[in-house]
C-alpha cells in the first residue's frame, strides 16, 4: 500500500457511514409517517391518563372523556349528563361526627348542572352543624364558600352572651370545629 491510499482511507468509511445513516433516518421517517397516519391519537391519550393516574391521583372523567372516545366511562358520564340534562341545582353532603358528643358536622356542595358535577366545578359550599332532633331542629353555620374563594367562617367569638347561652357548644369550640370539620377541600380540591 502506498503513502497516498493509505491516507485517504477512511473517505469510504465515512460516505458508507453517512449514507447509511441517511438511509436508516429515511426508513424511520416512513416508518414514523405509516404509524401516525394509521394512529389512534385517542389511545395514546388513554394510556397517558392510565400512567398519570397510577402515578399522580384520582379518576377525573373530563380527563378521559374527549370527543369521539367511546369507552365504558364515557358512555356513563354522557348517560349522566344527558339524562339530568335540564336538572339544576345538585346538592351533595358529606358528614363528620364530633367526637364526644352527638353531633355531626355536615358539609355541603351546590352544583348549577350536570355538566358542573361532571366538571367538579361547584358554585358554593357551606357547612353546618343540626342542633336538636325530631321534628324540630336548628341549623349552626359554621363556614360558607363561594367557588374560588376562601371559606367564611362563622365568628362566634362576636356573640354576645345570650346568644352563646343558646349553642350547643362553646364558641371557641364551635370555631375551632369549622377548621378541623369542615371538609371544603376533600369536596373542592381547588379550594386549598
Amino acid at each position: 500500500m502506498t503513502a497516498k491510499s493509505t491516507k485517504y482511507a477512511w473517505v469510504p468509511r465515512f460516505l458508507r457511514g453517512t449514507v447509511f445513516t441517511a438511509l436508516g433516518a429515511i426508513a424511520l421517517g416512513g416508518a414514523s409517517i405509516l404509524v401516525l397516519w394509521d394512529a389512534d391519537f385517542y389511545a395514546v391519550r388513554e394510556k397517558f391518563e392510565h400512567l398519570k393516574l397510577a402515578f399522580f391521583g384520582e379518576w377525573q372523567p373530563r380527563n378521559w372523556c374527549p370527543p369521539g372516545r367511546d369507552t365504558a366511562n364515557c358512555e356513563q358520564v354522557s348517560e349522566f349528563v344527558s339524562a339530568l340534562e335540564d336538572a339544576e341545582n345538585f346538592n351533595f353532603f358529606r358528614s363528620l361526627p364530633i367526637e364526644g358528643t352527638d353531633l355531626v358536622v355536615i358539609t355541603g356542595v351546590a352544583f348549577t348542572s350536570a355538566l358542573d358535577v361532571v366538571a367538579e366545578a361547584p358554585s358554593h359550599l357551606w357547612c353546618y352543624i343540626n342542633d336538636g332532633s325530631g321534628a324540630v331542629s336548628r341549623r349552626i353555620t359554621l363556614a360558607q364558600m363561594r367557588a374560588g374563594h376562601p371559606p367564611q367562617f362563622t365568628d362566634f367569638e362576636g356573640l354576645s352572651g345570650s346568644e352563646t347561652q343558646a349553642l350547643p357548644l362553646r364558641a371557641d369550640r364551635l370555631a375551632a370545629l369549622a377548621q378541623s370539620h369542615c371538609q371544603f377541600t376533600e369536596i373542592d380540591p381547588s379550594s386549598q
